[in-house]
Protein backbone atom coordinates (compact mmCIF):
# COMPACT_ATOMS: atom_id res chain seq x y z
CA UNK A 1 0.00 0.00 0.00
CA UNK A 2 1.29 3.25 -0.73
CA UNK A 3 2.45 5.26 1.88
CA UNK A 4 -0.16 8.00 4.01
CA UNK A 5 -1.05 11.26 2.05
CA UNK A 6 -3.15 13.86 2.16
CA UNK A 7 -4.27 13.53 -1.57
CA UNK A 8 -6.33 16.84 -2.48
CA UNK A 9 -6.55 17.70 1.02
CA UNK A 10 -5.59 21.13 2.27
CA UNK A 11 -3.84 20.08 5.38
CA UNK A 12 0.03 18.70 4.52
CA UNK A 13 0.02 16.47 7.47
CA UNK A 14 0.35 12.47 6.56
CA UNK A 15 -3.04 10.91 8.12
CA UNK A 16 -1.52 9.18 10.97
CA UNK A 17 -1.35 12.92 12.16
CA UNK A 18 -4.51 13.72 11.44
CA UNK A 19 -7.16 14.15 14.33
CA UNK A 20 -10.23 11.20 14.42
CA UNK A 21 -12.32 14.15 13.50
CA UNK A 22 -10.35 15.77 10.26
CA UNK A 23 -9.74 11.84 9.33
CA UNK A 24 -13.94 11.27 9.58
CA UNK A 25 -14.78 14.19 7.95
CA UNK A 26 -12.51 13.84 5.28
CA UNK A 27 -14.11 10.24 4.47
CA UNK A 28 -17.95 11.50 5.25
CA UNK A 29 -16.98 14.42 2.20
CA UNK A 30 -16.19 11.67 -0.13
CA UNK A 31 -19.01 9.13 0.59
CA UNK A 32 -17.66 7.12 2.85
CA UNK A 33 -18.66 6.46 6.33
CA UNK A 34 -18.08 4.30 9.22
CA UNK A 35 -18.83 2.91 12.29
CA UNK A 36 -17.36 2.68 15.64
CA UNK A 37 -13.32 2.93 13.54
CA UNK A 38 -10.67 3.39 15.87
CA UNK A 39 -7.80 5.98 14.32
CA UNK A 40 -5.76 3.15 13.28
CA UNK A 41 -8.19 2.06 11.22
CA UNK A 42 -9.63 5.44 9.89
CA UNK A 43 -6.23 6.29 8.69
CA UNK A 44 -5.82 2.67 6.85
CA UNK A 45 -9.00 3.43 5.48
CA UNK A 46 -8.31 7.31 4.62
CA UNK A 47 -5.15 6.11 2.89
CA UNK A 48 -6.71 3.12 0.56
CA UNK A 49 -9.51 6.32 -0.25
CA UNK A 50 -6.38 8.49 -1.41
CA UNK A 51 -4.55 5.64 -2.94
CA UNK A 52 -7.40 5.52 -5.33
CA UNK A 53 -8.54 9.05 -6.03
CA UNK A 54 -11.79 8.48 -4.62
CA UNK A 55 -13.00 12.52 -5.66
CA UNK A 56 -15.08 14.76 -2.43
CA UNK A 57 -18.68 14.33 -3.36
CA UNK A 58 -18.36 11.37 -5.75
CA UNK A 59 -21.35 10.17 -7.92
CA UNK A 60 -22.47 6.90 -6.15
CA UNK A 61 -24.57 5.83 -8.80
CA UNK A 62 -21.24 5.13 -10.76
CA UNK A 63 -20.78 2.30 -8.20
CA UNK A 64 -22.82 -0.71 -8.85
CA UNK A 65 -23.49 -0.84 -5.08
CA UNK A 66 -21.64 -0.60 -1.53
CA UNK A 67 -19.64 -3.60 -2.01
CA UNK A 68 -17.96 -2.81 -5.42
CA UNK A 69 -16.65 0.18 -3.33
CA UNK A 70 -15.26 -2.26 -0.67
CA UNK A 71 -14.11 -4.37 -3.47
CA UNK A 72 -11.80 -1.25 -4.32
CA UNK A 73 -10.55 -0.34 -1.03
CA UNK A 74 -9.49 -4.21 -0.34
CA UNK A 75 -7.49 -4.16 -3.68
CA UNK A 76 -5.94 -1.45 -2.43
CA UNK A 77 -4.74 -3.47 0.31
CA UNK A 78 -7.25 -2.79 3.19
CA UNK A 79 -8.40 -5.23 5.06
CA UNK A 80 -11.42 -4.55 7.03
CA UNK A 81 -12.91 -6.08 10.26
CA UNK A 82 -15.80 -4.23 11.15
CA UNK A 83 -18.10 -2.82 8.42
CA UNK A 84 -17.97 -0.49 6.23
CA UNK A 85 -21.19 1.74 4.86
CA UNK A 86 -21.40 3.89 1.63
CA UNK A 87 -24.18 6.76 2.22
CA UNK A 88 -26.25 6.80 -0.86
CA UNK A 89 -27.00 2.94 -0.82
CA UNK A 90 -30.32 2.93 -2.71
CA UNK A 91 -30.78 -0.37 -4.01
CA UNK A 92 -34.41 -0.98 -3.29
CA UNK A 93 -36.16 -4.24 -1.01
CA UNK A 94 -39.48 -5.96 -1.09
CA UNK A 95 -41.64 -4.75 1.77
CA UNK A 96 -40.53 -8.51 3.40
CA UNK A 97 -37.42 -7.20 5.18
CA UNK A 98 -35.46 -8.70 7.64
CA UNK A 99 -31.67 -7.85 9.77
CA UNK A 100 -30.23 -9.63 12.72
CA UNK A 101 -27.00 -7.23 12.05
CA UNK A 102 -25.10 -10.06 12.33
CA UNK A 103 -23.78 -9.59 8.50
CA UNK A 104 -20.75 -6.85 7.77
CA UNK A 105 -23.38 -5.06 5.24
CA UNK A 106 -25.68 -4.45 7.91
CA UNK A 107 -27.94 -5.00 5.75
CA UNK A 108 -27.86 -1.87 3.47
CA UNK A 109 -28.91 0.49 6.83
CA UNK A 110 -26.52 3.44 6.35
CA UNK A 111 -25.41 5.87 9.21
CA UNK A 112 -26.78 9.64 8.62
CA UNK A 113 -23.83 12.42 8.02
CA UNK A 114 -25.63 15.24 9.97
CA UNK A 115 -25.88 13.66 12.70
CA UNK A 116 -23.76 13.96 15.58
CA UNK A 117 -22.63 10.53 16.56
CA UNK A 118 -22.86 7.22 14.79
CA UNK A 119 -24.55 3.59 15.80
CA UNK A 120 -21.77 1.17 16.41
CA UNK A 121 -22.01 -2.41 15.65
CA UNK A 122 -21.24 -4.50 18.24
CA UNK A 123 -21.47 -8.03 20.18
CA UNK A 124 -21.47 -8.82 23.71
CA UNK A 125 -21.38 -6.48 26.50
CA UNK A 126 -20.83 -2.57 26.01
CA UNK A 127 -17.67 -1.44 27.56
CA UNK A 128 -19.70 0.92 30.39
CA UNK A 129 -21.10 -1.37 33.44
CA UNK A 130 -24.56 -0.93 34.47
CA UNK A 131 -26.03 -0.30 30.65
CA UNK A 132 -25.92 -2.14 27.52
CA UNK A 133 -27.10 -5.78 26.73
CA UNK A 134 -25.24 -8.31 28.09
CA UNK A 135 -25.49 -9.80 23.88
CA UNK A 136 -27.54 -9.59 20.90
CA UNK A 137 -31.31 -10.26 20.58
CA UNK A 138 -31.33 -13.22 18.18
CA UNK A 139 -28.73 -15.40 19.63
CA UNK A 140 -26.95 -13.74 22.26
CA UNK A 141 -24.05 -14.20 20.49
CA UNK A 142 -24.35 -12.09 17.70
CA UNK A 143 -24.35 -8.65 16.83
CA UNK A 144 -26.45 -5.09 17.48
CA UNK A 145 -26.02 -1.92 16.71
CA UNK A 146 -26.05 0.71 19.80
CA UNK A 147 -25.52 4.21 20.96
CA UNK A 148 -22.65 4.64 22.89
CA UNK A 149 -23.14 7.07 26.04
CA UNK A 150 -19.92 7.64 27.42
CA UNK A 151 -18.16 10.83 26.71
CA UNK A 152 -21.15 11.75 24.36
CA UNK A 153 -22.80 14.94 24.76
CA UNK A 154 -26.40 15.56 26.01
CA UNK A 155 -28.87 15.59 23.64
CA UNK A 156 -27.06 14.60 20.93
CA UNK A 157 -28.00 12.26 18.27
CA UNK A 158 -26.96 9.01 16.20
CA UNK A 159 -29.35 8.35 13.16
CA UNK A 160 -29.47 5.00 11.33
CA UNK A 161 -31.32 5.28 7.80
CA UNK A 162 -32.87 1.68 6.54
CA UNK A 163 -32.34 0.45 2.74
CA UNK A 164 -34.48 1.62 0.17
CA UNK A 165 -38.09 0.32 0.46
CA UNK A 166 -40.34 0.04 -2.18
CA UNK A 167 -43.83 1.90 -1.90
CA UNK A 168 -46.99 0.92 -3.37
CA UNK A 169 -47.60 0.41 -7.00
CA UNK A 170 -51.29 -0.55 -8.64
CA UNK A 171 -50.33 -4.05 -8.59
CA UNK A 172 -50.81 -3.92 -4.61
CA UNK A 173 -54.09 -3.21 -4.76
CA UNK A 174 -55.02 -7.35 -4.75
CA UNK A 175 -53.05 -8.37 -2.37
CA UNK A 176 -55.28 -7.55 0.07
CA UNK A 177 -52.49 -5.18 2.24
CA UNK A 178 -52.51 -1.60 2.61
CA UNK A 179 -50.08 -1.14 5.50
CA UNK A 180 -45.99 -1.35 6.69
CA UNK A 181 -45.63 -2.94 9.67
CA UNK A 182 -41.60 -2.14 11.39
CA UNK A 183 -40.51 -4.32 14.17
CA UNK A 184 -37.77 -4.25 16.25
CA UNK A 185 -36.24 -5.36 19.36
CA UNK A 186 -34.77 -2.67 21.86
CA UNK A 187 -32.50 -2.77 24.75
CA UNK A 188 -32.77 0.40 27.24
CA UNK A 189 -31.09 -0.17 30.75
CA UNK A 190 -29.25 2.43 32.67
CA UNK A 191 -29.97 6.01 34.43
CA UNK A 192 -31.23 9.17 32.85
CA UNK A 193 -31.65 7.28 29.34
CA UNK A 194 -32.53 9.40 25.91
CA UNK A 195 -35.14 8.55 23.87
CA UNK A 196 -35.05 6.18 20.84
CA UNK A 197 -37.08 7.51 17.77
CA UNK A 198 -38.41 6.01 15.02
CA UNK A 199 -39.45 7.46 11.54
CA UNK A 200 -40.38 7.33 7.91
CA UNK A 201 -38.96 9.38 5.65
CA UNK A 202 -39.88 9.67 1.84
CA UNK A 203 -36.97 8.21 -0.63
CA UNK A 204 -37.09 11.22 -2.68
CA UNK A 205 -35.32 13.14 0.21
CA UNK A 206 -32.09 14.55 0.08
CA UNK A 207 -30.76 12.52 3.49
CA UNK A 208 -28.02 15.18 3.70
CA UNK A 209 -30.68 17.97 4.66
CA UNK A 210 -33.24 16.02 6.21
CA UNK A 211 -33.84 16.65 9.62
CA UNK A 212 -36.04 15.61 12.36
CA UNK A 213 -37.06 18.73 12.88
CA UNK A 214 -38.59 19.26 9.32
CA UNK A 215 -42.10 16.82 9.72
CA UNK A 216 -42.05 17.39 6.10
CA UNK A 217 -38.77 15.76 5.45
CA UNK A 218 -39.30 12.86 8.09
CA UNK A 219 -42.51 11.84 10.32
CA UNK A 220 -42.20 10.28 13.35
CA UNK A 221 -44.27 6.73 13.92
CA UNK A 222 -43.01 5.23 17.14
CA UNK A 223 -40.96 6.67 20.29
CA UNK A 224 -39.77 4.64 22.95
CA UNK A 225 -38.30 6.72 26.06
CA UNK A 226 -37.12 5.76 29.07
CA UNK A 227 -35.41 3.25 31.21
CA UNK A 228 -37.30 -0.10 30.05
CA UNK A 229 -35.09 -2.64 31.84
CA UNK A 230 -32.50 -5.32 31.64
CA UNK A 231 -34.34 -7.63 28.60
CA UNK A 232 -34.94 -6.81 25.16
CA UNK A 233 -38.24 -5.10 24.78
CA UNK A 234 -40.04 -6.18 21.06
CA UNK A 235 -41.44 -3.31 19.34
CA UNK A 236 -43.78 -2.89 16.40
CA UNK A 237 -45.76 0.00 14.30
CA UNK A 238 -48.07 -0.40 11.23
CA UNK A 239 -48.70 2.17 9.76
CA UNK A 240 -50.27 3.44 5.90
CA UNK A 241 -48.35 2.02 3.21
CA UNK A 242 -46.67 5.04 1.52
CA UNK A 243 -47.45 5.57 -2.52
CA UNK A 244 -43.86 6.56 -2.44
CA UNK A 245 -40.10 4.62 -1.64
CA UNK A 246 -39.37 5.02 1.83
CA UNK A 247 -36.90 4.40 4.00
CA UNK A 248 -36.89 3.87 8.01
CA UNK A 249 -35.31 5.72 10.20
CA UNK A 250 -33.72 4.81 13.94
CA UNK A 251 -32.68 8.04 16.16
CA UNK A 252 -31.24 7.25 18.57
CA UNK A 253 -30.71 10.83 21.77
CA UNK A 254 -27.74 10.25 24.22
CA UNK A 255 -29.03 10.82 27.60
CA UNK A 256 -27.54 12.64 30.75
CA UNK A 257 -25.93 9.96 32.39
CA UNK A 258 -22.51 7.62 30.83
CA UNK A 259 -24.99 4.67 32.04
CA UNK A 260 -27.71 5.24 29.01
CA UNK A 261 -26.54 3.40 25.81
CA UNK A 262 -29.58 2.63 24.03
CA UNK A 263 -29.44 -0.50 21.05
CA UNK A 264 -31.70 -2.11 18.94
CA UNK A 265 -31.89 -5.39 17.30
CA UNK A 266 -34.02 -8.15 14.63
CA UNK A 267 -35.36 -5.04 12.43
CA UNK A 268 -38.28 -6.42 10.31
CA UNK A 269 -40.25 -4.78 7.56
CA UNK A 270 -43.64 -6.20 6.05
CA UNK A 271 -46.78 -5.86 4.62
CA UNK A 272 -49.64 -5.73 6.92
CA UNK A 273 -53.42 -5.05 7.07
CA UNK A 274 -54.67 -2.20 8.77
CA UNK A 275 -58.84 -2.86 9.18
CA UNK A 276 -61.14 -0.58 8.36
CA UNK A 277 -62.76 1.02 11.78
CA UNK A 278 -66.11 0.04 12.75
CA UNK A 279 -68.44 3.30 12.00
CA UNK A 280 -69.43 5.35 15.32
CA UNK A 281 -72.41 5.61 16.25
CA UNK A 282 -72.17 8.54 18.58
CA UNK A 283 -69.90 10.40 20.47
CA UNK A 284 -69.50 13.80 22.84
CA UNK A 285 -66.70 15.68 22.29
CA UNK A 286 -66.15 18.43 24.81
CA UNK A 287 -62.82 19.41 23.55
CA UNK A 288 -61.29 19.12 27.41
CA UNK A 289 -58.90 15.97 26.48
CA UNK A 290 -55.36 16.14 24.10
CA UNK A 291 -56.53 16.57 20.00
CA UNK A 292 -59.40 16.82 18.88
CA UNK A 293 -61.63 14.24 19.74
CA UNK A 294 -63.07 12.13 17.29
CA UNK A 295 -62.28 15.00 14.64
CA UNK A 296 -59.83 15.76 12.66
CA UNK A 297 -58.23 18.69 10.90
CA UNK A 298 -58.77 18.60 6.54
CA UNK A 299 -54.97 18.67 5.73
CA UNK A 300 -56.05 20.23 2.30
CA UNK A 301 -57.91 23.35 3.65
CA UNK A 302 -56.50 26.82 4.48
CA UNK A 303 -55.41 27.85 7.97
CA UNK A 304 -55.83 25.75 11.17
CA UNK A 305 -58.34 25.58 14.17
CA UNK A 306 -57.02 26.32 17.29
CA UNK A 307 -58.03 25.21 20.74
CA UNK A 308 -58.16 27.46 23.98
CA UNK A 309 -59.02 27.30 27.09
CA UNK A 310 -61.32 30.40 27.37
CA UNK A 311 -59.69 32.95 29.82
CA UNK A 312 -56.03 32.89 27.41
CA UNK A 313 -57.74 33.85 24.17
CA UNK A 314 -56.35 36.36 22.89
CA UNK A 315 -59.21 37.54 20.79
CA UNK A 316 -60.97 40.74 22.40
CA UNK A 317 -63.89 38.99 20.70
CA UNK A 318 -63.86 35.82 22.37
CA UNK A 319 -66.26 33.97 25.10
CA UNK A 320 -63.88 34.07 28.22
CA UNK A 321 -65.79 30.89 29.46
CA UNK A 322 -66.00 27.29 27.71
CA UNK A 323 -69.80 26.03 27.23
CA UNK A 324 -69.26 22.73 29.22
CA UNK A 325 -67.85 24.23 32.50
CA UNK A 326 -68.55 27.71 31.96
CA UNK A 327 -65.74 29.00 33.06
CA UNK A 328 -62.20 30.12 32.12
CA UNK A 329 -60.27 26.60 32.61
CA UNK A 330 -62.42 24.52 29.97
CA UNK A 331 -61.79 24.22 26.44
CA UNK A 332 -63.28 25.27 23.18
CA UNK A 333 -62.19 25.43 20.01
CA UNK A 334 -61.66 28.44 17.66
CA UNK A 335 -60.86 30.10 14.91
CA UNK A 336 -58.11 32.26 16.22
CA UNK A 337 -57.71 35.82 14.14
CA UNK A 338 -56.15 37.79 17.06
CA UNK A 339 -52.57 38.33 18.71
CA UNK A 340 -51.60 40.37 21.61
CA UNK A 341 -49.63 43.42 20.74
CA UNK A 342 -48.15 45.97 22.81
CA UNK A 343 -51.02 46.84 25.24
CA UNK A 344 -53.81 46.17 22.71
CA UNK A 345 -54.66 43.48 19.74
CA UNK A 346 -54.12 43.15 16.52
CA UNK A 347 -55.09 40.66 13.86
CA UNK A 348 -52.69 38.15 13.51
CA UNK A 349 -52.15 38.26 9.17
CA UNK A 350 -50.89 35.11 9.19
CA UNK A 351 -53.17 32.79 10.63
CA UNK A 352 -55.55 33.36 7.48
CA UNK A 353 -57.23 36.05 6.01
CA UNK A 354 -60.39 37.30 5.51
CA UNK A 355 -62.21 34.43 2.95
CA UNK A 356 -60.25 31.16 3.91
CA UNK A 357 -61.46 28.00 4.97
CA UNK A 358 -60.96 25.29 7.80
CA UNK A 359 -62.39 22.20 7.74
CA UNK A 360 -63.17 19.75 10.87
CA UNK A 361 -63.81 16.09 9.73
CA UNK A 362 -65.56 13.66 11.74
CA UNK A 363 -64.68 9.91 10.93
CA UNK A 364 -67.36 7.60 9.12
CA UNK A 365 -70.21 7.16 11.43
CA UNK A 366 -72.64 4.43 11.08
CA UNK A 367 -75.35 4.61 8.74
CA UNK A 368 -78.98 5.64 9.71
CA UNK A 369 -81.28 1.97 9.51
CA UNK A 370 -84.69 2.19 7.86
CA UNK A 371 -86.91 2.28 11.52
CA UNK A 372 -84.40 3.74 13.67
CA UNK A 373 -85.03 6.92 15.09
CA UNK A 374 -82.56 9.46 12.87
CA UNK A 375 -79.27 10.82 14.48
CA UNK A 376 -79.03 14.41 15.72
CA UNK A 377 -75.93 17.00 16.00
CA UNK A 378 -75.85 19.16 18.76
CA UNK A 379 -73.76 21.72 19.13
CA UNK A 380 -72.84 25.25 20.75
CA UNK A 381 -71.67 27.83 19.03
CA UNK A 382 -69.88 31.82 19.67
CA UNK A 383 -70.22 34.32 16.84
CA UNK A 384 -69.23 37.60 17.66
CA UNK A 385 -67.56 40.51 16.37
CA UNK A 386 -69.69 42.61 14.60
CA UNK A 387 -69.91 42.80 10.61
CA UNK A 388 -66.47 40.86 10.38
CA UNK A 389 -67.77 37.33 11.43
CA UNK A 390 -67.64 34.99 9.08
CA UNK A 391 -69.62 31.64 8.87
CA UNK A 392 -70.20 28.21 9.41
CA UNK A 393 -71.58 25.69 7.03
CA UNK A 394 -72.14 21.96 8.22
CA UNK A 395 -71.88 19.25 5.83
CA UNK A 396 -72.91 15.57 5.89
CA UNK A 397 -71.20 13.50 3.25
CA UNK A 398 -72.18 10.13 2.46
CA UNK A 399 -69.52 7.50 1.65
CA UNK A 400 -70.68 6.99 -1.88
CA UNK A 401 -70.39 10.88 -2.49
CA UNK A 402 -67.09 12.65 -3.64
CA UNK A 403 -68.09 16.30 -3.50
CA UNK A 404 -69.60 17.89 -0.22
CA UNK A 405 -72.57 18.57 -1.84
CA UNK A 406 -75.40 21.15 -0.11
CA UNK A 407 -74.77 22.75 3.54
CA UNK A 408 -77.18 21.06 6.12
CA UNK A 409 -76.91 23.94 8.14
CA UNK A 410 -75.49 27.33 7.32
CA UNK A 411 -74.86 30.16 9.89
CA UNK A 412 -72.89 33.87 9.38
CA UNK A 413 -72.41 37.21 11.00
CA UNK A 414 -73.02 38.96 14.28
CA UNK A 415 -74.54 36.06 17.18
CA UNK A 416 -74.11 38.13 20.42
CA UNK A 417 -70.97 37.37 23.08
CA UNK A 418 -73.36 34.81 24.02
CA UNK A 419 -73.27 30.76 23.18
CA UNK A 420 -76.22 29.04 21.60
CA UNK A 421 -77.19 25.85 20.36
CA UNK A 422 -77.53 24.05 16.70
CA UNK A 423 -79.15 20.56 16.39
CA UNK A 424 -79.56 19.12 12.80
CA UNK A 425 -81.58 16.09 12.02
CA UNK A 426 -79.42 13.49 9.94
CA UNK A 427 -81.14 10.32 7.87
CA UNK A 428 -78.75 8.92 6.09
CA UNK A 429 -78.86 4.98 4.84
CA UNK A 430 -75.38 4.69 4.10
CA UNK A 431 -72.40 5.52 6.17
CA UNK A 432 -71.43 9.27 6.71
CA UNK A 433 -69.22 12.20 7.38
CA UNK A 434 -69.77 15.51 9.27
CA UNK A 435 -68.04 17.96 8.07
CA UNK A 436 -67.53 21.64 9.83
CA UNK A 437 -66.25 24.71 7.40
CA UNK A 438 -65.25 27.49 9.22
CA UNK A 439 -65.18 30.90 6.55
CA UNK A 440 -62.67 33.42 7.95
CA UNK A 441 -64.26 36.85 8.31
CA UNK A 442 -62.58 40.37 9.09
CA UNK A 443 -62.54 40.69 12.62
CA UNK A 444 -64.08 37.87 14.60
CA UNK A 445 -64.29 35.12 16.95
CA UNK A 446 -65.71 31.87 15.85
CA UNK A 447 -66.16 28.89 18.49
CA UNK A 448 -67.68 25.85 19.05
CA UNK A 449 -67.72 23.42 21.93
CA UNK A 450 -69.91 20.23 23.19
CA UNK A 451 -70.53 18.64 19.79
CA UNK A 452 -72.09 15.45 20.17
CA UNK A 453 -74.16 13.00 18.04
CA UNK A 454 -77.06 11.10 19.32
CA UNK A 455 -79.69 8.68 18.22
CA UNK A 456 -83.23 10.62 18.57
CA UNK A 457 -86.24 11.98 16.37
CA UNK A 458 -85.72 15.94 16.05
CA UNK A 459 -87.99 17.22 14.08
CA UNK A 460 -86.04 19.78 11.66
CA UNK A 461 -82.85 21.69 11.97
CA UNK A 462 -83.03 24.22 15.15
CA UNK A 463 -80.58 27.06 16.19
CA UNK A 464 -81.02 28.45 19.04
Amino acid sequence: MASPSTSSCSSSKPFSQWTVKELTDYLRKRGVTTSGYNKQKLVQLATAVADIALPQDPDLASFDSARSLREKLERAGCSFDDPMKITGYTENFERNFQCDFDEPALCGFTQDTRDDLEFLHHSGLTPTEGTGPRGDHTSGFGHYMYLEATGATFGSTARLISPRFNGSSGDDDDEGTNGVKVTFWVHKNGQEMGNLRCFLMNATTDTSTATTNTTTTMQQILEVPGVLGTEWVKKNVTIPRPSTDFHIVFEATCGASAASDIAIDDVTVNDDVIPEPAPIEEFNCTFEAAGLCVFSQDGTDQFNLVKYHAAENPNPFAMNRDHTFSNGTGQYLSVDAYSRFGWGWRRTSSRHSAGQVARLVSPMLAPVNEGEDPACLLFWYHMHGGDGVGQIRVYVKNESSEELGDPQWLLGGERGNVWRAAEIRIEQLLKFQIIFEFTAGNLENIAIDDVSLSRYDVLENVSI
